[in-house]
């Protein structure tokens, strides 16, 4: 089972696509989504307000302490089934295949134990 945790700030305009895109990637039925508010001003709330009944997704809103302070409220909200744990920003794409693909590398790879994904950085689809 995968635990996403997704600290968010004043992302209203990307925050969306992002959450369906983590969500379009899960593979199983207990993978999670934590989000976490961290203080947002903007409109994101109202734009995580229609993810409240989501069944992998849980929403925590707190005061602004930074992305950091975020992180360690969502590890601390993961379910204890959660056998993988990623970080995603809350603009990122995740690539086809993510949550497979790093399943069959830890299945493959059972000593090991932490790993770090590629970062590709496009600007309007472009890389």
């Amino acid at each position: 089972m995968f635990s996403v945790i997704l600290p968010v700030y004043n992302a209203e305009n990307s925050i969306k696509n992002t959450i369906q895109n983590i969500i379009r990637e899960f593979i199983f039925e207990e993978d999670e989504l934590i989000i976490v508010n961290d203080g947002s001003t903007d409109g994101t709330e109202e734009v995580l307000s229609e993810y409240i009944y989501a069944k992998q997704v849980k929403i925590i809103n707190k005061i602004n302490e930074g992305v950091s302070t975020a992180r360690n409220v969502g590890m601390a909200n993961t379910s204890e089934s959660s056998k993988y744990i990623t970080f995603v920003d809350d603009s990122d794409t995740l690539s086809n295949g993510y949550f497979q693909k790093c399943y069959e590398f830890f299945n493959k790879h059972k000593h090991i134990k932490l790993a770090v994904s590629p970062i590709i950085i496009s600007e309007n689809g472009l890389y």
